[in-house]
Formats: structure tokens, sequence, C-alpha cells
């Protein structure tokens, strides 16, 4: 409540800096600000009489669109009982939505964007609180005397009574915890900052003398004394206005800029300062109410920018900090819930035990004086020194001007008031991760206690949510979705089995239209479609298991991150792709190249192919990854009696939303039906053969270790047939996969495609049938194998013989 005279009409600002609303008693005017010329403020838009009023009222903006007016009223024609009328009109039309009578409520303690706090002459206080479009009074059975109230973040108030202050809460309706403001001077006026973050106390006293702190632990940032009589201070987004009169009676602004710990003062217009209000916003100016030839006329006075969010101690000036400065205690009253222990443990006491020995205590003397006896960076200014020629504590900084286009004269230099680093962001990396789950956590509570405000627009920035909404061009309201669950399901674990639709649109009503948020949960809608939602029994809607780890920051196990630093890495594009190169060292390379992570898949060592390739798909698609698939039945090797999949397998390769890369042959995929680009990857010469095999061996086979100096047998499938055949004499020192007569011909298969990857041989250890022979035929002609057979008495069967033919003629070649 920015008013100098207690008399004097009250000003309010919209939140949006659209609307500037006036009460002049029983007059209520409403004025555009959109319009940037100052005699657009002569006239009005509307004008709402209230007829009935006894004295000056109050105003302010709810939202962009609702304003809460209350004026006191007498309930009778005799005037033995007064009151206060309270009414929620809507903008621009001054439309009554809603009105409430507060019968011998005399006093109005305070009034902002969640309601307003009102007493009687006596003992106790009332809280008028707005819920949608309705108004409704909490009473606090509050014993003493309330002799102010402040709007506090979360919906709180902050209630000074003589034994000190208590934070209200309007969702729970009692005192969660008591706040000690130890300061040196009676306090004027408290109020908060920065959504919250900062609190300030301006003192009643001459001269000015103004403090600001740090609300999740007390610490002060800075303070400023200025010569003159304080009259009233109001926040802004990134600055702190404060009204003063001088000793010639003139009053002038204080323009505190709390991102940059900067001053400038600002000339108040000629004549008496009625009341004056703070716009927001790029144009941020100042508009004065001010008493001119017995009519009130009002005045803007434009501001400069700020620099954003408010600065923190730096470690070499924290010592120095004085920690008698804000700190909460617990409540003696009954157990608070959930929500409370998660908002009191960010701001726990400073005299705990854990900050005495951060956060010594110094005398005050030490804060005013330097090393030496001089004012250092974070000490007041010192009473001497005079308003018109202003001294700069800090050497080499420029002051910005009091207009927005610079003077012909050069600008006043500006003092700073202390040396400070930017407060980092809640969801900033040097606090860590926990940081953005505890805020993600509290705004899931708000939401569920069906708050509303402007922390709620959005969850809190960090983490892994943004990059995943600008990955599957998720909406705003999705994203809102996804963290909703997360918190509730991981975080909170208030509903661990997900909730249904309708409860999540519910939730999110305080935000969005309801109807909105039901069309992003559809089955047909990116969140489920893509996999980042599943369906839960009861119809349920939970997280997939690759969106919460992606949240949570797990790594999985077979993502293989991407070389985007290294030149010369390339990005392969959405679609299919084919590598005819089975062996390891190739898929190694392939990967070191690819600037993005990769995701592999092995088809050999999963009990169920499909379902492990959908669930690679959608992991791929929440972390920007290309899927190497190795080991495909019916594309790596061919199936001779196992189950045949083609229709389900066609279906997942033919149109992927993510790159996938198949290791196999040109001709298994174009009997899928399938076309893909092929992909290259060089081979190592000479490498050594492996120990042991890289998956588990099918039934009816068994590994043979190579000799030390054996080389891996890799085959580049360049060639058509991929494969080879080589005779066997009993003597080859390479790796090898035995095949024994009790193998199926799928096992012959699954060896084929182990052993092309590992650079081993298979050697038939049985009987050279027709059957085997056709077996060995379609692995050589499939799979980059080499085969080694015994050489039959009675010559090749007939599938061999016409294979032999397609083979260079060499030594040990048939």
């Amino acid at each position: 409540m920015p008013r100098v005279r207690a008399d004097a009409p009250d000003l309010a600002i919209s939140l949006d800096g659209a609307w500037l609303a006036r009460l002049d008693a029983g007059q209520l005017s409403l004025y555009d600000l959109r319009d940037s010329a100052p005699e657009a403020l002569e006239e009005p838009v509307v004008t709402l009489e209230q007829a009935g009023s006894t004295g000056p009222g109050y105003v302010t903006f709810c939202h962009g669109d609702r304003l809460l007016c209350l004026l006191p009223f007498r309930v009778d024609e005799e005037g033995t009982d007064e009151g206060l009328v309270a009414t929620l009109l809507e903008v621009p039309t001054l439309e009554p939505m809603s009105r409430l009578v507060v019968p011998g409520a005399r006093r109005v303690l305070g009034i902002g964007p969640t309601g307003a706090v009102v007493a009687p002459l006596a003992a106790g206080a009332d809280v008028i609180s707005i819920r949608g479009a309705d108004l409704s009074l909490d009473q606090t059975f509050l014993r003493g005397d309330v002799l102010s109230a402040v709007p506090a973040p979360e919906r709180r108030w902050l209630i000074e009574q003589r034994g000190g202050h208590e934070l209200w809460d309007v969702a729970t309706r009692r005192i969660t915890a008591h706040l000690t403001l130890a300061t040196r001077l009676p306090l004027l006026q408290v109020g908060f900052a920065q959504g919250g973050k900062l609190i300030w106390t301006l003192a009643a006293a001459v001269p000015v003398h103004l403090e600001v702190f740090r609300f999740s632990d007390g610490r002060r940032l800075f303070e400023l004394d200025e010569p003159g009589r304080p009259l009233r201070a109001e926040a802004g987004p990134g600055r702190l206005v404060v009204a003063h009169s001088t000793e010639s009676g003139s009053a002038r602004f204080l323009d505190v800029d709390l991102g940059e710990q900067t001053l400038r003062r600002l000339e108040a217009p000629a004549g008496s300062l009625l009341s004056f209000a703070l716009r927001p916003g790029l144009c941020a100016e100042l508009l004065a109410l001010v008493e001119e030839g017995g009519g009130a006329r009002l005045h803007r006075l434009p501001l400069p920018s700020v620099a954003g969010p408010a600065a923190e101690v730096p470690p070499a000036e924290a010592s120095r900090a004085r920690p008698v400065s804000p700190f909460l205690t617990r409540s003696g009253m009954e157990l608070e819930p959930a929500g409370d222990r998660l908002w009191r443990s960010q701001a726990r006491p400073l005299d705990a035990p854990a900050h005495q020995g951060r956060l010594p205590r110094r005398p005050p003397l030490r804060d005013a004086l330097g090393e030496e006896g001089r004012p250092s960076a974070l000490s007041r200014r010192s009473l001497s020194s005079s308003a018109e020629e202003p001294t700069e504590w800090d050497t080499g900084v420029a002051a910005k001007p009091n207009l927005p286009e610079p003077p012909p004269e050069p600008p006043p230099r500006v003092p700073r008031l202390g040396l400070a680093r930017p407060l980092r962001r809640a969801g900033d990396a040097p606090q860590g991760p926990g940081v953005w789950h505890w805020e993600l956590a509290r705004w899931a509570q708000r939401l569920l206690q069906e708050e509303e405000g402007e922390l709620l627009s959005t969850p809190p920035p960090g983490g892994a949510l943004a990059a995943l909404g600008t990955r599957l061009g998720l909406s705003s309201v999705a994203q809102k979705v996804v963290a909703l669950l997360y918190a509730l399901e991981h975080l909170t674990g208030s509903h661990p089995g997900g909730l249904p639709p309708i409860e999540i649109a519910q939730a999110l009503g305080p935000i969005h239209d309801e109807a909105l948020v039901l069309g992003e949960l559809l089955p047909e809608a990116p969140l489920r479609r893509q996999g980042v939602l599943r369906r839960a029994p009861g119809g349920r809607l939970r997280l997939s298991t690759a969106a919460t780890a992606l949240l949570a920051g797990q790594h999985l196990p077979d993502l293989i991150p991407g070389t985007s630093p290294r030149p010369g890495g390339h990005r392969l594009e959405p679609g299919l792709y084919h590598l005819p190169q089975h062996a390891a060292p190739a898929l190694a390379s392939l990967v070191s190249t690819l600037s993005q992570p990769t995701l592999r898949v092995d088809a050999l060592a999963e009990a169920d192919v499909l379902c492990a390739l959908r669930r690679a798909l959608r992991s791929a698609r929440l972390h920007a990854a290309v899927v190497l698939v190795e080991g495909l039945p019916g594309v790596a090797y061919p199936l001779f009696g196992g189950e045949m999949r083609g229709p389900l397998l066609r279906r997942l390769l033919r149109a992927p939303e993510v790159p996938l890369v198949v290791c196999g042959s040109t001709t298994a995929l174009s009997s899928l039906g399938l076309a893909a680009q092929t992909l290259t990857a060089p081979l190592p010469r000479g490498a050594p053969a492996p120990s042991l095999p890289s998956g588990a061996l099918p039934p009816g086979t068994f590994w043979r270790a190579p000799l030390p100096s054996a080389r891996a047998a890799f085959l580049d499938g360049s060639s058509a047939p991929p494969g080879r055949l080589e005779l066997f004499d009993g003597t080859d020192p390479r790796a090898a996969i035995v095949l024994t007569g009790t193998a199926t011909p799928d096992d012959f298969a699954r060896a084929a495609a182990l052993a092309a990857r590992d650079g081993a041989v298979l050697v038939l250890d049985c009987p050279l049938t027709a059957s085997r022979s056709m077996v060995l035929a379609a692995l050589v002609r499939q799979v980059p194998v080499t085969v080694l057979i015994a050489p039959p008495p009675e010559g090749l069967p007939s599938e061999l013989a016409r294979l032999s033919e397609e083979f260079a003629r060499g030594e040990g070649l048939l």
C-alpha cells in the first residue's frame, strides 16, 4: 500500500502493467497505461461510483482481469456499527464478480494479489481470500493486536504483532512459522521482492535506513542510509523504490537496483506527494499522485531498465555480513503438513549449529568499518555525505541516468551499495540437481492446493524437462503434465500409481483450461504417441521408465555418449540405415564418428527382440540418440525353424522417428520390403583373436580358445556372398565356435552371427549331411563368417558345390 497520507487516494497497477486503478473515497477510476501519451491519464476508461463509503478505501489487482476493492461503510442508518465491504470486479468493465461484507472490521492491515487482511479496533484479524471468482473470509483467532500484514510468497501473509512477525498460511489456515527481524531500528515497512527471494525492511527513523536480506537463509545483501525522512516504499521486478522527504520538505524517490545494487535519485514533481505506484515491464515508470492547486494530478516518471535477478554475497564478504537477519522458528501449534516441512527446511534458522561455523557473529561496528576504520564496501553511506554530491564507493562504476534517453550533460556518478555476485537460479549446475527437484516438488504441491499466481504458470527452470520438451516438440501444457506426474510419483510419493486424466486436468486447472489439458492426454497426443506416458491399471497415466530415468538424471547402461566436441563427427537424420559389417570393431568405429549418442541393442541377448526394439526406440526419442541393432533375427542371420514375425518387424523398421542402424544383409531387408541407406565402417587389419565370446553360445556349440599368435577372422561383408568356406585340417589357430551334432539349424545361425561379430570362425565337428549343407550355404550367403569343414570323402554336396563356383580360386578355398 504505497500511500503517503492516510486520507490520500489509493493507486494500484495490474501485474502486466496495462491498467491503473485509482480509488478516491467512493469513486473508482480505471486508466489504460498502454497509451504512452501522458495526457491519456487525464480521462479514465471507466468510472464506478460506490455509494455509502465513509472514508478512503484500498484497491489492488489480483490478476490481469480482476480487481479487489475494499471500502468502509455503515451497516445501519444510525451509524452504530461499521465495517468493510470487499468487492471483486472484472477488468475493464468493472462488473461485480463477488461481494463480501465484513461487519466490525475497521482497519485494512494489508492488501495484495491474494486478498487482504482486515481487523477491528480490538485484537485479532481476519483474512479475505480470493478463490477463483469468489471471496471468502477466514478467521485467524489471533489473541494479540495485529499491527500490519504483508503478502508473502506461496499465498501466505507476514503478520506483525507486538511480539514479532508470523507467517499465516491461507491454505492450512494457521500460523506455520515465526520470523525474527533483528534490526537495530524500529520498522516502518517490511516487504518481499524478486518473487519472495528477498525481504527488505525500511526503518521508521531519520535518516532513511534500508536493509535487504536474502529470505532463504537470512543473509544480508546490503544496506543503505540516505538523508531525509522515509515515507513509503514499493518493490517491483528487480527494483525497489523508496519515497522520502528532504530537509526542504520536497519529496524524492530512491530507485534501488536489486541486481546491480546501485542507487538512482529521482526528483518528485512539485507539490505534496499523496501516493505513488510502480509500473512493471519493459516500459517501467513511476506514477505519482501529487496535490497541485487544490486538486490531485497524476504524473508519469519513466524509469531505466534494471539488471534482473538480485545479487548474492560473495564468499569473501560473507564473513563480514552479520547473521542478525530474518530466520524462521517452528510454530508450537499442531503438526504441519508435508508442504510446510519442505518450505521451512529451505529457510532453516541461522542460529543452528550448522550455520555457526560458517557465519561467525561480528560486532555491529565491524560491519560499518573496514580493517583500517574506513567504510567498507558493504557498509552504509555516511550521514555527512551530501545528496547533491554523491560519493562513489566503488571506483570505475558508471551510473545510469534517471531518464531512458541520456541527457546532454554527463550522467552523475552512482554509489555502489555493495559488491556481490548475482544470485544463482534454482536450476543452475553449481547448486546441483537436487535444487531443481526440490522446487519442482514444491511447485506440484502448490498446484494440488489449488493456489493461483504467476509462480505457478511454469515449472521451475533447470533440469532435463526443458531439453526433453525441445527434442520432442512438446507444448507448455504437455511439459507441465510431465513435471506434475514426475513430482507426485517420484519426489513427493503422494501418487505412486499415477493419476487419472481428469485429476491431472483438475490439478492444472488454476493455470490452464481443463479441456486443453485433456487434449494432451489422449492416445494420439504427442505424450502418449512418443512414449512419454504409459497407461497404468485403473485408467491411470504414469511416466514411462525411460522418461523417468531421463528426468532423474540416470544413465542408461547401453547408451554410448556422442562425440560432438570432436571435429569430423557427423549426424544421422531419422531413417533406416544398413551396415553390412557385423564385426565389433566396425561397430565401434561407426559409433566413434557420430555426434549423437548411440543406444546399442544386442538382439542375441534378448528373449523378446521386438519388445526390446520398441523400448529402445522410445528411449532414443527421449535422448535424441541413434539406435544400433546387432543380431536381429531374420536380418542379421536367417531363421529356419524359429518364429517368423516379419509383419511386426516391418512395422517397426519401416519409418522410424530416430536414426536406426541395422547390421545385416541387404537381401534380408529387401525381402521385408524395406529400403535402407548403406553405411560402411573400416575393419582393423591384424586384430588379435578374442579369448572369450561376447555373448552366450547357443545350445549344441562350444568355444575353442585361439592360440596366442592367432588373428581375428573379420570379413567386411561387401562381396557376394559375404561369407566364405575353407577346408579344416585341425591345426587352425584362430578362435572358433564348434558346431556339434546336437545343434539345430537355428543354433547354427545364431552361432554364425556371434562368430561374425567376435572375429571367430565356425568349425563343423559333425558329419556333413544334406540338411546341414543347405544351412551352411544359406549362412555363407547372408552372414560374413568363415566356415571350416572337413573335406568329405564322397565329395561336396550339390548345395556347397554350386557355392564353391562363386568363390575366388586360391589356397584353402573350395
